[in-house]
């Protein structure tokens, strides 16, 4: 009685299992093809209790529907596929990975948290991708940087604490609409005589200073702006580079997009265009890292 009782027990949670299972599967279909209505509950996840492996998979395979279906966790209203959505990876290990290389600074951690509560806070690098930009700078040796896309200055905050007090951080966008949230943070952390903001065109502003003869005088070229416009901003910032300068270029993944070849959208064929370009180009070495929507790192040769 007590072994057919086990049994009974145990097949009753098995078919638990697998209609945890199934409607796990259910919820991923419908966020694959319901569009961006769609709504993806974070809960899925935790249905199945799944392996670390596999859980790791199933969050990685959660931020590309989510990034295709146009919901982000971060963002307290709902974002069109052109915005730029990070994959937002909570868990133990990424909170371990934060905790121990993130270090943290009081006005970068207001303007992050005043930037997620924006509209479009789905445009704002998560704290790793900056502190890897920030170590890029110091690798290199950067003085001068330019940035293509500002949003909040949240990015040019971290880059511009890593630049000498002499440094220079160009910081090129079109509207102050968002930049206008980040100017009080800059003030505050010291560096707002490092960053010089340039509304305008960032093709225009490139340009300007190609015609001033700067040429060859950057360190570094930071790319996270409209997707079509990657590859005139790879060019221009290569020629501003220095020999041994990078050009560092953001959501080279485009949340898993560039590896579905049914999406032929404007922003996709841009970023998967550029990234075919970039590994063959031999005017670079060239790395593509893993880190947030994926960074492409080149190095002027």
């Amino acid at each position: 009685s007590h072994a057919s009782n086990s049994a009974s027990s145990l097949a009753a949670r098995s078919f638990r299992g697998v209609c945890s299972a199934l409607r796990a599967s259910s919820l991923m279909f419908r966020a694959l093809t319901s569009g961006p209505t769609c709504c993806f509950p974070r809960s899925l996840v935790t249905l199945t209790k799944p392996s670390p492996r596999t859980r790791l998979r199933t969050e990685l395979f959660i931020a590309a529907a989510a990034s295709k279906s146009g919901f982000s966790q971060a963002a307290p209203a709902a974002m069109s596929n052109s915005d730029t959505v990070q994959m937002k990876r909570d868990g133990p290990v990424h909170e371990y990975l934060v905790a121990h290389s993130v270090r943290p600074h009081p006005q970068l951690q207001a303007l992050q948290a005043a930037s997620l509560q924006h509209p479009r806070a789905g445009m704002c690098s998560p704290p790793d991708s900056v502190a890897v930009l920030q170590q890029l700078l110091r690798l290199v040796g950067a003085k001068k940087v330019i940035e293509v896309g500002v949003f909040t200055g949240y990015t040019a905050l971290g880059m511009a604490l890593a630049l000498p007090k002499d440094g220079k951080l160009v910081a090129c966008d079109i509207s102050t609409d968002f930049t206008d949230i980040g100017k009080p943070y800059w003030a505050e952390a010291g560096v707002a005589n490092v960053i010089d903001l340039k509304i305008a065109p960032a093709s225009q502003t490139m340009q300007g200073l190609l015609d001033e003869g700067q040429a060859g005088t950057f360190d570094a070229v930071f790319i996270d702006a409209d997707k079509t416009g990657y590859d005139t901003y790879y060019e221009l910032g290569l020629r501003l580079l220095r020999q041994g300068g990078i050009v560092i270029v953001d959501n080279v993944l485009w949340g898993g997009s560039v590896t579905n070849h049914a999406d032929q959208s404007a922003d996709t064929v841009a970023i998967r265009t550029l990234n075919a370009k970039l590994f063959k180009d031999e005017r670079v070495d060239v790395c593509m890292l893993r880190n947030s929507d994926g960074i492409t790192v080149a190095r002027k040769r």
